[in-house]
């Protein structure tokens, strides 16, 4: 299935990369467990083979817990807009994505110790950028992408990988409570507020 996909993303960006004249921006959106993170991995293995190639994943560049915890706000507005700082990302990732090549530098996330620290990229011109991640369709990043995918999964499925994948064992009420407050309270503002499925340019099926 996997690489079904791969070779129609391929199929359908090919003439674009081939004809282009600055940094082409391919954008992978989806939501969590979706399989956006094992496409884009398959995507690389291909474009690295003719192209100079740089990928960044949204989730690296998230806020310290303090700004989206117990903020006071609803659980899904704290995941959807102070997650990620989208004016910062949109200035200092998107806009120098977009306008040269050189070095970019970006405040990292670092899981382990909630904390984030400056990191420096070097961007090649004419370069392949594939950005993995949710929510990239909002308004002030969309218009930075050349080409948005979308990999659609029904969040039942999805639920059942993230409990695969998390290991969880016990009780799930208390697991489905936080899913329905934050982040499918969150899927459901943005399928509303955005369309992403109408928006994107092509949709994979990664069911």
């Amino acid at each position: 299935m996997e690489n079904k996909n791969v070779e129609l993303i391929l199929s359908s960006v090919f003439k674009n990369i081939e004809e282009r004249k600055a940094n082409y921006i391919i954008g992978i959106d989806g939501y969590s467990c979706a399989g956006k993170t094992s496409i884009t991995e398959q995507l690389l293995r291909h474009f690295k083979e003719r192209y100079q190639v740089q990928v960044f994943h949204i989730d690296d560049y998230i806020t310290t817990r303090e700004h989206r915890y117990n903020t006071g706000h609803k659980q899904w507005y704290e995941l959807f807009y102070l997650q990620w700082d989208e004016n910062y990302i949109r200035d200092h990732l998107f806009k120098p994505l977009k306008s040269s090549d050189g070095e970019l530098k970006l405040n990292y996330y670092y899981k382990e110790k909630d904390i984030i620290a400056e990191e420096s990229y070097k961007i090649t011109s004419k370069s392949i950028i594939v950005v993995e991640g949710v929510y990239l369709q909002r308004k002030c990043w969309r218009d930075f992408f050349d080409y948005m995918i979308f990999v659609d999964c029904p969040r039942e499925v999805r639920f059942q990988r993230e409990i695969i994948r998390s290991n969880h064992k016990g009780d799930l009420s208390q697991v489905i409570e936080k899913y329905k407050e934050r982040y499918w309270a969150a899927e459901d503002y943005y399928d509303k507020t955005f369309e992403p499925l109408k928006s994107a340019d092509l949709i994979i099926n990664n069911c």
